[in-house]
C-alpha cells in the first residue's frame, strides 16, 4: 500500500463515516397520501422514530406502501432527523417466479400486470374498467376472444357495425333483433299455409 493511498484513505475516512450514517433501513409504520409528497412515519436504528418523512417516487408511478413494509432512508447531510425515503419494498406480497427480463406491477390483493416472455397477463379478482376520452381501438394479428361468465353488453350512442371477412356466427338459444317481443324469424323451407308463413325459428325473433 503506497504512502499516497494511505494518506488519501485517512483524508476520506471522516467522510466515509459520515456517509455511513446517511443511509439506513427503516420500517414503515404508517403513511399519509393527501399532500403533494407522500409521507411516512418510520422506525430505524435503535427504535428511533421519524415522522412525516417524504417518500420520493419515480415520475409517473405512485404507490402507497402498507404498514410493515421496509424502505431505505437517506439522511440529508448525515442528519438523521432530515431524511427522505428513496425506495420501499414488501417481501410479504412480492411476486415470485419471474423469468429473467420479465416485469410485473402488483399489489397486496393479487392484482397483477405481468409482462411475460410470451405476452402480457392482466388479472384482478375485482371489477375492471377502461375508459377513453377519445377513440378506442382493439386490433389483433391473430384471433380475438371475448368471454363472460355472466352477461355481455355492447352499446353505442351512434351507429354500430360488425364486419367479418369470412363467416360470422351468432350463437344463442334466444336472439332478439330490433328489440324484444318480436315474432319468430322465418327461414327458407319453413311451412306456409294460405300464403302465410306458419313456421319459424324457435331461437331467433325480430320486430
Amino acid at each position: 500500500m503506497t504512502r499516497d493511498f494511505k494518506a488519501l484513505r485517512r483524508a476520506v475516512a471522516p467522510l466515509a463515516r459520515h456517509s455511513a450514517l446517511g443511509l439506513g433501513v427503516v420500517e414503515i409504520n404508517l403513511t399519509g397520501d393527501a399532500d403533494a409528497h407522500q409521507t411516512a412515519q418510520v422506525e430505524g436504528l435503535d427504535d428511533e422514530r421519524h415522522d412525516e418523512v417524504p417518500h420520493l417516487q419515480p415520475y409517473g408511478m405512485s404507490a402507497r406502501p402498507k404498514a410493515g413494509a421496509v424502505g431505505v432512508m437517506l439522511a440529508l447531510g448525515g442528519q438523521r432527523g432530515e431524511g427522505v425515503i428513496l425506495i420501499v419494498g414488501d417481501h410479504r406480497y412480492r411476486l415470485t417466479g419471474l423469468e429473467e427480463g420479465e416485469v410485473a406491477i402488483h399489489d397486496d390483493q393479487g392484482q397483477v400486470i405481468h409482462l411475460k416472455r410470451s405476452g402480457i397477463d392482466l388479472y384482478t379478482p375485482f371489477d375492471f374498467a377502461a375508459h377513453a376520452g377519445g377513440d378506442m381501438a382493439f386490433s389483433a394479428d391473430g384471433n380475438m376472444t371475448f368471454a363472460a361468465q355472466g352477461d355481455l353488453s355492447l352499446s353505442a350512442d351512434g351507429a354500430g357495425t360488425v364486419q367479418a371477412g369470412g363467416a360470422l356466427t351468432l350463437e344463442s338459444d334466444d336472439v332478439h333483433l330490433g328489440g324484444s317481443g318480436g315474432a319468430q324469424v322465418a327461414r327458407k323451407g319453413d311451412a306456409v299455409a294460405g300464403g302465410v308463413i306458419t313456421g319459424g325459428s324457435t331461437k331467433v325473433k325480430a320486430l
